[in-house]
C-alpha cells in the first residue's frame, strides 16, 4: 500500500508537470523543471526597468552627435547618420533572434549574452578613429538594447502571470520612456562640455555594471520545455504563432497602434517648423506634452490593469485613437502647433492604454513561446514603424495630408486587427 500509495505520488506529480495535448496543439506546454512561477525568486524590478532603460537611453543619444561625427572623423552626414540607421536595423531584426532564443537557452543567458554586446558596442564607439567602427558599434549597442527590451517583459510574464504583469510592464513603459525625454539633453551637455566620446565612455561603465548585476543577482524564469517527441524547445518553434488569429490579432493592432505615432514623428517636425514656421525649440517644447500623455496612459493601464483587464484597456485605447484621428482633420488647416500636439497627445495617452496590455497578452497566447511572441511584436512595432516613417516622410512634401491619413488608416488596421481576436479576448462580464 505505501508502494501504490508513492506511485500514486509521482504519477500525479507527473500529471502536474507534464500536459500531454495533442501534438498538433501550439499551445502546449511540455514543462520540464517542475517549477511554477510562484517557484521562482523574484527578480529586481530596479534591474529590469535599467535593462530596458538603457536601450531607449542609447537608442537617441546620437540622434544630436550626427553633425559632432561628422566634423571628427571625416565624414559626410549622411554616413555619420548610419550610426542611427543600423543601431535601429539591429535592434528590430535582433528581437526576431532573441526572444525565441531566451526560450530555448533562458533569459538569464540572452541577458547576459545581449550586455556584453552592448558593452563591446560602446567600448568600440569610445575608442574607435573611425566612422566604420562606431557604425558597427552602433549595431552591436542595437543587439543589447533588443535584449533588454524583449526579455525583461518577458521575466515580468514568467514570475508575475497575464493580468498582474501588464501593470507592471506599464511602470517599466513609464520608465522607458524617460530616456529618450533626456538622452538628447545629456548628450548635447556632454558633447559640448567634454567630448562625444565620453558619452560612450558612460554607456560602457553602465553596461557592464549591468552585466554584473545580471550575472550576480538575476535569477533564471523560465521554463525550459520539450515537445510530445521529447525534443527540446528550438528556436524556429515560434513560426507557429503566425497562424494563430489571437497572436496575429493582439500583436498587429499593437503594431498599428505603434504607427500612428512613427506616422506623426515622421511628419510633425515638418508641418509645424516648415509649414507653419516655428523654431525647433518650440516644436521640442510641445513635443513634452506627448510623452507626457504616453506616460500617463501607461500609469492608468498599470494603476487599474488588474481591476478591469486587459481586453477592456485595450479595446478603450484602440477606440480612442480612432476616434481621435477621425475627428482632427478641421483642426489640421489651423496653423498652430496646439491642434496639432493637443490630439497627439491624446492618442499618445490612448496608446498607454494599450502598450502594457498588449504585451502582455501577446506573450500569453502560448505561454512556452512567450519569448518568441515578445520578439516577433517587437519586430514587427519597429520595423512597422520604419515602414511608415519612410512613407510619410516621402509624401508629406508632396501632398501636406499625408501624416494625418496615414495616422488614420493605422487607427482603423488597428481596430481591425482587434476585431480579429475579440471573439477570443472579449471579458467574458
Amino acid at each position: 500500500m505505501f508502494l501504490a500509495g508513492c506511485s500514486a505520488i509521482r504519477l500525479n506529480h507527473a500529471a502536474r508537470v507534464f500536459r500531454m495535448p495533442d501534438k498538433n496543439d501550439v499551445s502546449a506546454t511540455y514543462n520540464v523543471s517542475g517549477n511554477s512561477p510562484a517557484d521562482f525568486k523574484n527578480p529586481s524590478m530596479l534591474l529590469l526597468i535599467l535593462l530596458s532603460g538603457i536601450g531607449g537611453f542609447a537608442m537617441v543619444v546620437v540622434v544630436p552627435l550626427i553633425p559632432i561625427l561628422a566634423d571628427s572623423l571625416g565624414v559626410s552626414y549622411a554616413t555619420a547618420q548610419l550610426s542611427l540607421s543600423v543601431f535601429f536595423a539591429a535592434f528590430a531584426i535582433a528581437q526576431l533572434i532573441l526572444g525565441p532564443f531566451s526560450d530555448s537557452f533562458g533569459r538569464r543567458t540572452t541577458l547576459v549574452i545581449g550586455m556584453s554586446l552592448f558593452a563591446l558596442g560602446s567600448l568600440a564607439c569610445a575608442i574607435s578613429e573611425t566612422a566604420l567602427i562606431v557604425i558597427l558599434g552602433r549595431g552591436l549597442q542595437g543587439i543589447g538594447a533588443a535584449s533588454g527590451m524583449a526579455i525583461a517583459r518577458v521575466i515580468i510574464n514568467d514570475v508575475h502571470g497575464r493580468e498582474k504583469s501588464a501593470s507592471l510592464i506599464g511602470y517599466l513603459t513609464m520608465a522607458m520612456v524617460v530616456g529618450p525625454m533626456v538622452a538628447p539633453t545629456i548628450s548635447g551637455f556632454v558633447a559640448e562640455s567634454i567630448g562625444w566620446r565620453w558619452l560612450f565612455w558612460m554607456l560602457f561603465a553602465v553596461s557592464s555594471c549591468l552585466l554584473v548585476a545580471i550575472i550576480m543577482k538575476l535569477p533564471e524564469t523560465v521554463q525550459f520545455s520539450r515537445d510530445a517527441d521529447g525534443r527540446r524547445q528550438g528556436i524556429f518553434d515560434g513560426l507557429p504563432l503566425l497562424k494563430n488569429i489571437e497572436f496575429i490579432g493582439l500583436a498587429g493592432n499593437w503594431a498599428f497602434s505603434a504607427c500612428v505615432y512613427y506616422a506623426f514623428l515622421a511628419g510633425a517636425a515638418y508641418v509645424v517648423i516648415e509649414q507653419m514656421g516655428r523654431p525647433e525649440t518650440e516644436y521640442g517644447a510641445y513635443f513634452i506634452m506627448v510623452s507626457l500623455g504616453y506616460i500617463s496612459g501607461n500609469w492608468v493601464a498599470a494603476r487599474y490593469g488588474h481591476v478591469y483587464g486587459s481586453a477592456r484597456f485595450i479595446m478603450a485605447g484602440t477606440l480612442l485613437a480612432l476616434t481621435v484621428t477621425m475627428t482632427q482633420w478641421p483642426f489640421y488647416g489651423m496653423m498652430h502647433p496646439v491642434y496639432v500636439f493637443v490630439p497627439m497627445s491624446i492618442i499618445a495617452f490612448a496608446n498607454g492604454l494599450v502598450s502594457p496590455h498588449s504585451a502582455s497578452s501577446v506573450m500569453n497566447v502560448v505561454p512556452r513561446l512567450s519569448g518568441a511572441a515578445s520578439g516577433l511584436s517587437g519586430f514587427l512595432q519597429i520595423g512597422g514603424g520604419a515602414l511608415i516613417s519612410l512613407l510619410v516622410g516621402y509624401f508629406q512634401f508632396q501632398f501636406g495630408y499625408t501624416m494625418i491619413i496615414v495616422m488614420f488608416l493605422s487607427a482603423c488596421c488597428a481596430f481591425i486587427s482587434l476585431m480579429l481576436c475579440w471573439h477570443i479576448i472579449r471579458p467574458s462580464r
